[in-house]
């Protein structure tokens, strides 16, 4: 469950990196980075096996 929170934690700051750099700069290539950076937080869950205890728990 602690694995879960601090990885949620960790994709959350490095998202919000991309989008802080994204508002300053407007280039569309750190949008690009933005979705790149969520697919691949995303199937990191799913190969740990966290996107379903983070189903279950909702």
């Amino acid at each position: 469950m602690l694995e879960i929170i601090i990885s949620l934690v960790f994709a959350i700051i490095i998202v919000s990196f991309w989008i802080e750099v994204y508002l300053k700069e407007k280039k569309k290539r750190y949008l690009i980075m933005i979705i790149i950076t969520i697919l691949g937080e995303i199937s990191w869950f799913i190969y740990k096996g966290y996107f379903l205890k983070i189903l279950e728990l909702i």
